[in-house]
């Protein structure tokens, strides 16, 4: 864990709360490099579950869907018997 001290002293009021890091970030007093670290960290999570949904969607085969992918199987159209 960071040091509060190391943020310039911004987080004073906010020191003793044990999510003073999250409550300086509602509140905007994180530096800019900071909040662009945390932006880019969700970027590449975001850019790597939309990979991973593209796999799984469109190129992963399924035992439950008869060795098709989900696209397959919903351009097939979904008719089963009852």
């Amino acid at each position: 864990m960071e040091d509060p001290a190391s943020f310039g002293g911004e987080l004073g009021l906010v020191m003793g709360s044990p999510v003073h890091g999250q409550a300086a970030l509602a509140v905007g007093v994180l530096p800019a490099a900071r909040r662009r670290h945390h932006r880019r960290r969700r970027e590449v999570f975001n850019d790597k579950l939309r990979e991973w949904e593209d796999y799984y969607n469109y190129h992963r085969r399924h035992r439950d869907l008869d060795g098709q992918t989900p696209y397959e199987r919903l351009k097939q159209g979904t008719t089963t018997e009852t």
